[in-house]
């Protein structure tokens, strides 16, 4: 690649990182945020509003910029886009979502507005900015799998990791009792008590331990230092705080007390201390 394009590949390999980055995680994080703002019949909403704006956007870039030349409308384009996803990201309700989409897709729109521009002016490019613009067009589709990948963990329920590592767990011990072991008998239930929504696993057996040694817990409201008991009747099993908890992310706590649980001693209960 030549040198006099390098610079200029690099800030459009960033933008489209950016633009793809955003709508992917937005993607990937909508079915938490609209549980959480209680709009989970209006989900649609945030993509709709957002591919409106930014066929708006892309109609308003081209005039703007056959009056004022590219630039003006390019840097608009990216100032609308961070405002718009720092309001969505700060949004305390779905209507402020949407407001801070629409802003975002005006900005993605006229950013956008560079690939119309590349492909029109296509055959009379110099050969170093044509490779500019193939680079560009590949980088999108690698940018797409950055967004999936840094939002899951932050929003949704569990990374693949944790559950590919639960699945191996569990098909172990469907596998051992497919060739002939005993399943496990004497189980105890456990339950939670609110904020708690629940506890997996849901029974426990003294001869068992659950994938990776922990036990899953989610909540419905946030905690910050929280003191959680495990209680089996009036015998204390395990006392310990969380650091933070949060509803779209199940948080954990050790294992080690199943080992103290009574199988005549009715259910462990799981409460704030």
């Amino acid at each position: 690649m030549e040198s006099a394009y390098r610079l200029l590949t690099v800030a459009l390999l960033a933008l489209v990182t950016i633009i793809a980055f955003e709508n992917m995680a937005i993607s990937t994080a909508m079915p938490a945020v609209a549980k959480d703002l209680d709009a989970v019949r209006s989900y649609g909403l945030a993509f709709s509003f957002m591919l409106t704006a930014m066929l708006l956007g892309i109609v308003l870039a081209g005039v703007w910029a056959d009056l004022r030349g590219p630039f003006p409308s390019l840097f608009a384009g990216q100032l609308l886009l961070a405002a718009g996803s720092a309001m969505a990201g700060l949004a305390p309700t779905f209507t402020v979502l949407l407001a801070g989409r629409l802003v975002a897709g005006l900005g993605a729109g006229r950013d956008n507005q560079r690939h119309g521009v590349l492909a029109v002016a296509g055959p009379d490019l110099p050969e170093g900015l044509k490779e500019v613009q193939s680079v560009a067009a590949a980088h999108a589709d690698a940018a797409v799998l950055t967004g999936p990948a840094a939002t899951g963990p932050a929003a949704t329920a569990e990374t693949a990791d944790v559950c590919a590592l639960d699945g191996r767990h569990v098909a172990a011990a469907v596998l051992a009792h497919l060739l002939g072991s005993a399943w496990p008998v004497h189980e105890v239930h456990v339950e939670v008590e609110a904020p708690l929504l629940w506890v997996a696993p849901q029974r426990v057996s003294t001869l068992a331990r659950p994938a990776r040694g922990r036990v899953l817990l989610r909540t419905s409201a946030r905690l910050r230092l929280a003191r959680l008991n495990v209680s089996q009747g009036s015998r204390l099993l395990w006392s310990g705080r969380v650091a933070q908890g949060v509803p779209t992310r199940s948080l954990t706590i050790p294992s080690g007390w199943i080992g103290a649980v009574d199988p005549t001693g009715g259910p462990v209960v799981v409460r704030l201390g």
